[in-house]
């Protein structure tokens, strides 16, 4: 039987450690061998061994494919996603996974190896994660960067790309067959002027629509805005 990730789960984390923070900084070098400081108060730090094979990153909320190893500080393992030889995948900057996770593998780039060094307030707190990983304790993490998806692009073609422009509320999303109230404009993709004016609006009114718009709309929480290139 695989054993079990003490890594992965983060429900004993406290809502307080759980909070993600925009609190990256800029990189400004990133060679290797030297320890790079990725947020403004030492939290977490970031040492690449093997540098990416690109110039991008992920960003939030794609999901990305990582394998691990996690230490204690005097080197003893407390989990293994290459030990299990199954990589972890999971959902960037939505508290997923500990802060110092969200944090550090935004920074890195395809195909990149590096060690990320988080300070309990970025990992597990004062509570811990009994028994493997005690309280307060800084933790270390050799990641390498494997792949990523880009979840704006919902049918992973390129035919449906969405962009949220502002963030809705609650957690609730409609589901197939519900009635949903929205307001909705659509543009030519060739029309680059910003003042041009949309060929078709619909205000609060009942219309058949796409199945492209409606699997969007299962993805869409309530009050958010988003753009969609098709």
């Amino acid at each position: 039987m695989a054993e079990e990730s003490t890594f992965v789960p983060v429900e004993s984390i406290s809502p307080e450690d759980a909070v993600i923070q925009e609190e990256t900084t800029t990189v400004a070098d990133e060679s290797t061998n030297v320890e790079i400081p990725l947020t403004s108060d030492g939290g977490v730090t970031k040492l690449i061994l093997v540098k990416g094979s690109s110039d991008e990153s992920p960003q939030s909320g794609d999901k990305v494919e990582v394998h691990y190893v996690g230490t204690l500080l005097d080197g003893s393992k407390f989990d293994s996603s290459r030990d299990r030889g199954d990589p972890f995948v999971f959902e960037l900057g939505k508290g997923h996974v500990i802060r110092g996770w969200d944090v550090g593998v935004a920074s890195m780039k395809r195909g990149e190896k590096a060690v990320l060094t988080c300070r309990s307030d970025y990992a597990y707190g004062a509570s811990g994660s009994p028994p493997k990983i005690p309280a307060d304790a800084t933790l270390k993490f050799e990641v390498e960067l494997l792949n990523w998806r880009d979840t704006s692009d919902l049918f992973g073609d390129g035919t449906l790309i969405k962009k949220v422009v502002k963030e809705g509320t609650g957690w609730e999303l409609p589901k197939m067959g519900d009635e949903v109230h929205m307001r909705l404009a659509a543009w030519l993709a060739i029309a680059a002027d910003a003042d041009a004016k949309p060929f078709f609006r619909n205000w609060r009114r009942r219309q058949d629509v796409p199945f492209g718009r409606q699997f969007t709309w299962k993805r869409t929480g309530r009050g958010r805005r988003d753009d969609e290139n098709r």
